[in-house]
């Protein structure tokens, strides 16, 4: 009689290829792909593609663009490792649940726009925003804010 498992590695022969792949990935995910680990994390081998889950839409475009430094990396550590598998692209995806929780504040905002706009100025000051000192109209965190410095080239 035969063991589950080596039924099981017959049927799943590419599942079990694919799980231990990712596993290997997953423990030199740091040494892959360096300061971006906090950001990006791979998911899932799907066909010989490896799925990267980012917490940010705009972390999709930076897998993008190193997504062939990182499949060498990859395919070097795969080599290192034994692993007969070559991955053949990375496909990035955005994944909610890697969102760091911020905890936010809840502020009851008046019915009148004005008030609220009056709320919201008010915890911007109180959070260390300051005037734009090219408009004088804008709270941001910095001495010009975006609206300014997008339209000032």
């Amino acid at each position: 009689m035969q063991n589950l498992m080596s039924l099981l590695s017959k049927k799943y022969k590419h599942h079990l290829m694919y799980s231990h792949s990712l596993q290997v990935i997953q423990s030199n995910w740091q040494g892959i792909v360096n300061d971006l680990s906090d950001q990006i994390q791979p998911i899932n081998i799907y066909r010989n593609e490896l799925i990267v889950g980012c917490s940010n839409p705009m972390w999709m475009n930076e897998i993008d663009y190193f997504k062939s430094t990182i499949l060498d990396k990859i395919h070097q550590l795969f080599h290192q490792k034994k692993i007969k598998l070559k991955l053949v692209s990375i496909k990035p995806v955005f994944n909610a649940s890697t969102i760091s929780q911020i905890k936010k504040e809840s502020i009851d905002l008046p019915d009148h726009i004005e008030d609220r706009i009056r709320v919201n100025i008010d915890h911007k000051k109180s959070s260390g925003a300051i005037l734009c000192q090219t408009c004088d109209k804008v709270w941001d965190y910095q001495k010009i804010c975006r609206l300014c410095q997008l339209t000032s080239s």
